[in-house]
């Protein structure tokens, strides 16, 4: 849901300190911005969602940011992010996703000092930081380093009624998860009052947000799914308050096949290539927390009735009215006929690399992936099938782009905010924070249910 205000409509759980052991605990003294508090409990972190609730067992989500962006009807052009609206509490593209996320830091000690001039000590930092595994395994390696964020001191609302369970707790802005190296390192164009630069501790005043005065922090953090969120509370004696381990779990697992072609015996596409496609895949495939597990299996011999150094592989023919497979044409059934290199399953997602994909119908190489979903075809032997073109002009979403064909079993997305969908027709050919490479709900939705015999509940053996 959208952001409540500032004051607590469903508040984390308040604190019983009669029964946790960790909050009892006592320090000598809680760094109090240049004044000296007493002892007191020892600070507690929670992170919540957006809305306040707590974290279930679906655990931390990857943000899609479907509701971020502004685009231009009229013209197919570049979306805009969503500035901070001030007739809109200022909130900004981050506070529009539903999967941000708020870090809580619970320090009554430091919420019931004062500083030297006598006033409440408004401000205070936590840290945020990302690791492949849970942070008590020690092979873990960090995905985002340790970022410090600020958190603010929460005052009661006008008329609320429980302020008073409420008292001694910090609150961050709103954070999100992000799976792309550019998402996590985007800075909006000055001014700015929306993200810190990467990895940057807090800056300057943030527009004034549901009664918060934040001061602007790096709010997007990279994760890695089966990985865990984990926020830290720096104490003045050097200490470190941990919070527990917060999931990023993978929902299910998609079983890939890569199965290079070769040219007088060399593989188009190497071992080392494919896992970097692969990862680059992963990586908008995490919006959804559908992780690809692949194998490398490179064809090196000549396949019968398949001639690459000709114009390379021959395009199926796609039937314009009904958007499905015309005619596969000899090469293709040449090559997706062959036995030796085919699995029988459904169950798995098959890619044919090779160097180009020629259309016969034109003359031209129109396209670097044709994937062909069960909507396309009659027979299914020839479905959950990728064919992908590996040149010098390879594009960054390609991959994730033909796989999310056949999860979804559909063609392309074609609404208003086709711009920065990863299945618009034609993906950019360069990386960016507006490119087009989000996953929407509704297609989240439907890839729980289009392709059930590609989701597996447990990594392929």
């Amino acid at each position: 849901g959208d952001e409540a205000d500032f004051y607590f409509t469903t508040a984390p759980l308040p604190v019983d300190e009669a029964s946790e052991g960790d909050v009892t605990d006592t320090l000598e003294t809680v760094e109090s911005g240049g004044g000296v508090a007493a002892p007191g409990p020892k600070p507690k972190i929670q992170i919540t969602y957006g809305d306040y609730s707590e974290v279930t067992t679906q655990g931390l989500r990857v943000a899609k940011l479907e509701n971020s962006f502004r685009v231009n009807t009229a013209n197919d052009v570049n979306a805009t992010v969503i500035p901070p609206d001030p007739n809109d509490s200022n909130r900004d593209f981050i506070d529009r996703d539903t999967d941000r996320f708020i870090v809580w830091v619970y320090d009554p000690v430091k919420w019931n000092a004062v500083d030297n001039m006598g006033s409440f000590i408004y401000h205070t930092k936590v840290g945020i930081q990302t690791y492949d595994k849970p942070s008590s395994d020690n092979g873990k390696k960090v995905v985002d380093d340790l970022t410090m964020v600020d958190v603010v001191r929460t005052n009661a609302a006008p008329g609320s009624i429980n302020f008073n369970l409420y008292t001694g707790w910090y609150r961050s802005d709103t954070q999100v998860l992000v799976s792309n190296r550019m998402d996590d390192t985007y800075v909006p164009t000055a001014p700015q009052t929306v993200l810190q630069a990467d990895d940057q501790g807090p800056g300057g005043p943030a527009p004034i947000k549901f009664g918060n005065s934040f001061f602007v922090s790096d709010r997007t953090h990279k994760a890695q799914l089966g990985g865990v969120v984990v926020a830290k509370y720096a104490m003045n004696d050097a200490s470190m308050v941990s919070s527990n381990d917060y999931s990023v779990p993978v929902d299910k697992y998609v079983k890939v096949t890569v199965k290079s072609l070769s040219i007088n015996g060399v593989a188009i596409l190497s071992e080392a290539a494919a896992n970097r496609r692969i990862e680059a895949a992963n990586e908008q495939l995490a919006q959804v927390h559908i992780k690809l597990v692949a194998t490398y299996n490179p064809i090196l011999s000549d396949l019968p009735g398949v001639n690459l150094s000709k114009n390379g592989l021959d395009l199926p023919i796609i039937n314009g009215q009904t958007g499905r497979i015309a005619n596969l044409t000899t090469e293709t059934k040449a090559l997706l006929n062959n036995t030796d290199y085919r699995t029988e399953s459904l169950a798995d997602v098959e890619i044919f690399v090779v160097n180009k994909l020629y259309d016969t119908t034109t003359g031209e190489y129109p396209t670097q992936g044709f994937a062909i979903p069960k909507y396309c075809v009659d027979n299914s032997y020839y479905a959950n099938v990728l064919l992908l073109a590996e040149n010098e002009v390879t594009k960054p979403f390609t991959w994730p782009h033909e796989i999310t064909h056949l999860l979804t079993d559909y063609g392309h997305y074609t609404t208003a905010m086709k711009q920065i969908n990863l299945m618009r027709a034609g993906t950019y050919l360069t990386d960016s924070f507006i490119a087009s490479k989000r996953i929407f709900t509704s297609q989240d939705e439907r890839i729980r249910v289009a392709a059930p015999e590609l989701l597996l509940n447990a990594p392929p053996a």
